[in-house]
């Protein structure tokens, strides 16, 4: 990826934003909704915590701003229902 993807990706069924530290108490209420079943499968959703998630967001904001990594969160009819990540590729 030699450019930057759009901060905003709108589909017919989703928008894609960019991760701001604003988002941090969405992405956690998004999480804790299925806590249970992301424990099963994600190590950071047992021991993840409200403070960590806006860290979190806060880091991905900053990761944005130096290129490193391109989070965003993902929104259907206006709620945060989870978060995806677009990175470089290595040389």
């Amino acid at each position: 990826m030699k450019e930057k993807p759009p901060r905003r990706i709108e589909t017919p069924r989703l928008v894609l934003e960019a991760v701001e530290p604003r988002h941090g108490d969405l992405m956690y209420d998004a999480a804790e909704t299925c806590r249970p079943y992301l424990a099963r499968w994600l190590d950071w959703a047992a021991a993840s915590d409200r403070s960590g998630v806006k860290s979190f967001a806060k880091d991905a904001a900053r990761r944005w701003n130096r290129d490193e990594a391109y989070t965003f969160v993902i929104r259907l009819d206006g709620d945060v229902i989870g978060v995806v990540d677009l990175r470089r590729a290595s040389s």
